[in-house]
């Protein structure tokens, strides 16, 4: 889908219920895929994801849950991406709720295709995408918008790029996890850094966009880069 398509949300942010300081990472396969709360969940490579990231940034006030996008909530995507704010490193011409219904039903239909649902304790905030999942060379590509202008800045982008690579990692057994960024979109490629993913090059001009040529930046992680990111008092 959009490549790399992550908007300004450079730091990140963790769980909270009763709004004091926790950490965990629980996946789901049934219902919700990614899910911070209290306690402490899941296989060893999310709870490094999660501990490596409160090591760096430390706890929030936000429960943050990804989850198979509701067909019945599309119109918020439409909304966000015909916001500027929002839309202006994202892949153009899916503006009416008639093309994302199609791109819905017809891209994401696709089993090498995922959308996801970002809500930070209730309320749904952005979505995510895992595409071109391979399963002979277990690579997909991740990407994550925040649509709601109120949660950026408060590290929720990030959170939701360090679920989807754990879910990547171990509900899909990928080993390689990669991001395409358009070039001048700081905020993205510093959000991908945060989480331990490597800048690996630059297309140099490879889009054309608003009359103009841009570069491509393309990050990645392998599994065991991911899984050695653990703090030292782990």
């Amino acid at each position: 889908m959009e490549r790399g398509e992550y908007n300004p949300d450079p730091s990140p942010t963790l769980p909270g219920g009763s709004r004091t300081p926790m950490f965990c990472s629980r996946q789901r396969y049934t219902g919700a895929v990614c899910h911070t709360s209290r306690a402490v969940w899941g296989s060893l490579t999310p709870i490094i994801g999660i501990l490596w990231w409160l090591a760096v940034e430390g706890p929030s006030m936000y429960d943050l849950t990804i989850d198979d996008f509701p067909p019945d909530r599309l119109a918020a995507i439409v909304h966000w991406r015909n916001d500027p704010a929002v839309n202006r490193y994202l892949r153009q011409g899916i503006l009416t709720l008639e093309t994302v219904q199609a791109w819905y039903t017809q891209y994401f239909s696709r089993a090498e295709h995922q959308l996801f649902a970002v809500y930070a304790d209730k309320a749904l905030i952005g979505y995510g995408t895992l595409s071109h999942i391979d399963p002979t060379h277990r690579s997909g590509e991740i990407g994550i918008v925040i649509g709601e202008k109120q949660y950026w800045h408060q590290g929720l982008g990030a959170l939701a790029v360090t679920c989807l690579t754990n879910m990547a990692l171990t509900r899909y057994h990928l080993h390689r996890v990669y991001a395409i960024i358009q070039g001048g979109n700081i905020a993205s490629r510093r959000c991908f850094e945060k989480v331990g993913f490597h800048h690996e090059g630059r297309l140099r001009d490879a889009r054309y966009v608003n009359g103009e040529f841009v570069d491509l930046h393309y990050y990645a992680i392998l599994a065991h880069e991911w899984t050695s990111r653990a703090p030292r008092w782990l």
